[in-house]
This record gives structure tokens, C-alpha cells and sequence, in this order.
């Protein structure tokens, strides 16, 4: 099972979400291997930022971000990071690319990162 992408990315997020980030990020890192979606870097960052390593957490919310240019959550996620370890300035240099960006597509999501962004601009 570990040439199925869907499969590695349930269970890494199911191991995220019940606190077991060493584990997660394992299976991340075998998903990598076999599919270029950035969301696995998303959870990875997402462990590290659990596990206390910011800089790794940061490294990796980057990556994803670099795979596909016009997504916002790993911005979001950035802006977040930044705005939890006390790097104000950067989280606002986020949010400002958070609202600056034209998404490829809209959705609810995205417009609610956008309304957080420009709620952390305007605080």
C-alpha cells in the first residue's frame, strides 16, 4: 500500500490527528515519493509545528507553497507559524501576500484566509 498515494495521505493525517507527529511525518515522507501534492508538506509542517521545530515547520509550509504558486493555505499556515511564535512581522508580510494573491479558484476557504489575513492587517 505504500504506492497508493490516498492511502499514505489518510493515514499520516490520521496519525496527525491523533498526536502522533514522528509517525506522520513517515508517512508524509513516503507520499512525497509518490505524488506531488502539496499537502502533504502542509502536514508535515503541521507536525513540526506541533513537534516544537519551527524552522522545519517553516521549511516545509515553503515547499508546498513552491509546488503550487497559487494557493493560499500554505501562506495561511505561514502567517499562522509566525503570528504563534511571535514574529509579527512576518505573519503580517504573509497576510499582505494572502490578500494581495488572485487565487486560480475561489471558494470559501479562500475567502475566509483572505478575511483572517485581512483581520491580522488590520488588528
Amino acid at each position: 500500500m505504500t504506492d497508493e498515494k490516498d492511502f499514505l495521505f489518510e493515514l499520516g493525517d490520521s496519525y496527525y490527528n491523533t498526536a502522533r507527529y514522528q509517525e506522520s511525518n513517515r508517512i508524509m515522507e513516503l507520499g512525497t515519493k509518490i505524488s506531488g501534492d502539496p499537502m502533504f508538506y502542509n502536514i508535515m509542517g503541521n507536525n513540526y509545528k506541533e513537534l516544537g521545530n519551527h524552522m522545519k515547520a517553516e521549511r516545509y509550509y515553503f515547499e508546498a507553497f513552491s509546488i503550487l504558486h497559487n494557493r493560499v493555505y500554505p501562506l495561511y499556515l505561514l502567517m499562522i507559524l509566525y503570528e504563534d511564535s511571535g514574529k509579527h512581522i512576518k505573519a503580517r508580510e504573509m497576510a499582505k501576500k494572502i490578500v494581495e494573491s488572485d487565487p486560480k479558484i475561489s471558494s470559501e476557504a479562500t475567502e475566509e484566509i483572505k478575511e483572517s489575513a485581512s483581520a491580522l492587517l488590520n488588528y
